[in-house]
């Protein structure tokens, strides 16, 4: 027999490992008999065993575990240069993309709110359920002690969610800097500025930068038939005084193993 794991939503009352097609819920909910989407062979990502974020030695070897179940025919080696110069990194999307970000669920561009020029970044959702989604800085950053922080972010949302700003060393392990769950939800926002992040725990180390949306329960504040307006915005985000990684490049695309020296 083979158990596939559901995800019930509703507080997570009924998610449970079910022997399909037997949907006999835990809570005694009502039986259902009809799964609307399922994803399979789900893989871990590979794991890069760090060698270090500091050596003299220009000669070192980099290792990664797999799934054996991942059949790859050839890995991918990439490095990320962080220059030796305190430099600015501002992003106010007006560009129109997320090029500077990695999404993981519903982060986009957004026209409908903004603190300064036509667009700023959205994260929103609008149902019953647990949910989150990550939005994270795709570069890099050596902290120096004068590094700051800042950003404007606005809320138009109801109860039950709340959005973090994270940062980690090693892009697994992440704490929370700060906590935003202001509850905004009369269909106008109001922008609030955000200078007061606290970085000291982190000078002279090289940490990655994230947004994670939690929407716990509840729902987003409907406008108009839409959810256009609704949501966690930041616009004008800066990170001053830093040592800014440039962007990713690809060493060798063609590895067979999993080590390189």
């Amino acid at each position: 027999d083979k158990y596939y794991h559901l995800n019930m939503g509703w507080g997570g009352t009924d998610d449970a490992w079910y022997n399909l097609p037997d949907i006999t819920t835990p809570s005694g909910n009502p039986d259902f008999n009809t799964v609307g989407g399922a994803v399979l062979d789900i893989l871990p990502t590979p794991d890069m065993n760090d060698p270090g974020t500091t050596t003299t030695n220009p000669d070192f070897t980099v290792t990664w575990d797999v799934s054996s179940n991942l059949n790859a025919t050839a890995y991918e080696l990439q490095q990320q240069f962080i220059p030796n110069t305190l430099d600015t990194f501002f992003d106010g999307a007006e560009s129109g993309t997320t090029n500077n970000w990695d999404e993981t669920g519903q982060w986009e561009v957004a026209t409908s709110r903004t603190y300064s020029g036509s667009y700023a970044f959205r994260s929103y959702f609008c149902s019953g359920g647990e949910y989150s989604s990550v939005f994270l800085l795709n570069k890099a950053f050596k902290i120096d002690a004068s590094s700051t922080i800042s950003f404007w972010w606005g809320i138009n949302l109801q109860i039950n969610y709340n959005v973090q700003l994270q940062i980690s060393t090693d892009a697994a392990n992440w704490t929370t800097l700060k906590t935003y769950d202001l509850i905004d939800d009369d269909g106008n926002i109001n922008w609030y500025e955000e200078n007061s992040v606290n970085l000291s725990s982190y000078i002279g180390q090289t940490v990655f930068i994230r947004f994670l949306y939690n929407f716990i329960q509840g729902k987003s504040y409907y406008d108009g038939q839409t959810y256009n307006f609704a949501g966690f915005f930041i616009d004008d985000f800066t990170i001053n005084d830093s040592y800014v990684g440039n962007s990713w490049t690809t060493i060798d695309n063609t590895l067979t193993s999993e080590s390189q020296s």
